[in-house]
């Protein structure tokens, strides 16, 4: 799948849940390689791309914004507390659930 621009510092964690899930899809299809590719790329799109958005609006409006667009990141993330921003961004800490070869989930 595609990388993300960097900023959310996910590229380890993002390559490791990668290859899991592709160990996974082609367990679950043996013989069958096109089929468990097939299959990794329908499990990690959503997650890649949730992944990539949200590590391109990090960069847009946390690291790089300037004059009134600084000031209300700066009011916006003042406002939050330490449980607002844990709630807000636990489904990128906690991990993901893949489908496994039994369709029995898989949490990483």
């Amino acid at each position: 799948m595609a990388c993300a621009l960097g900023l959310a510092r996910r590229g380890a964690c993002m390559a490791m849940e990668g290859a899991v899930c592709l160990g996974e899809m082609v367990s679950a299809h043996p013989g069958r390689i096109e089929a468990g590719l097939s299959a990794y790329a329908a499990q990690r799109a959503l997650r890649t791309a949730r992944v990539q958005l949200f590590s391109r609006a990090v960069g847009e409006h946390i690291y790089h914004p300037a004059g009134a667009h600084a000031a209300l990141r700066n009011v916006i993330m003042a406002a939050k507390s330490q449980a607002d921003w844990y709630d807000s961004l636990s489904w990128l800490y906690v991990g993901c659930e893949l489908q496994g070869a039994a369709n029995t989930p898989i949490s990483l």
